[in-house]
């Protein structure tokens, strides 16, 4: 009955694949370019958090230093936007 029946998973589609690929490799070169303009030097002027008197330019450049130094409602505002990107926006198909 129950233990005899054979699991059987949803079939994925194949599309799908592809533009969670192509979404990510986005995001990895975006990644990739944010840390090497941090090392490079450059940062944004201003505050990132007033009330921490933190300033931008004390964030250090490394993927890892910089991920600790962020406040944690940053890091909050940053996957905010990015939901609200992938629900307004979503995936755009190969070659745009």
């Amino acid at each position: 009955t129950l233990l005899r029946t054979p699991v059987t998973y949803p079939r994925r589609d194949y599309e799908r694949y592809v533009e969670l690929e192509i979404k990510h490799g986005r995001v990895a070169m975006l990644a990739t370019l944010g840390v090497i303009t941090t090392e490079a030097g450059f940062r944004w002027p201003g505050y990132i958090s007033k009330s921490l008197d933190l300033k931008f330019s004390d964030i250090p450049g490394g993927a890892l230093d910089s991920y600790a130094a962020v406040p944690a409602l940053g890091w909050l505002q940053i996957v905010g936007v990015v939901i609200l990107l992938e629900l307004a926006a979503g995936a755009t198909p190969p070659g745009d």
